[in-house]
């Protein structure tokens, strides 16, 4: 198997094993799969160092995006720790 077919088999088996567990444990907010997710496609690209050589700016535009995507995730939820009242973006977030 080519190193990249590893990379991509590594990344749905632990997704898809997290998203079941998730499931089993009754999770309803999308946003914690989404973290989950992210959060295993930066640890199996540091692990397995596949990085898209022909692709490396396009690669760097979907690490900044996920990045973001994780920070917005993260402050929602500290906001949500701070301030236990309705917020805006509970309608997102799963609230």
């Amino acid at each position: 198997m080519r190193r990249y077919e590893v990379y991509l088999l590594v990344m749905a088996l632990l997704i898809s094993l997290f998203n079941t567990a998730l499931v089993l444990l009754n999770e309803r907010r999308v946003d914690a799969y989404i973290s989950i997710a992210i959060l295993i496609y930066f640890i199996v690209t540091a692990i397995l160092g596949t990085a898209l050589e022909f692709h490396v700016h396009t690669y760097r535009l979907l690490s900044l995006a996920l990045i973001l995507l994780f920070l917005a995730i993260v402050a929602y939820r500290i906001w949500k720790v701070l301030h236990p009242g309705p917020h805006p973006l509970d309608v997102v977030f799963g609230g």
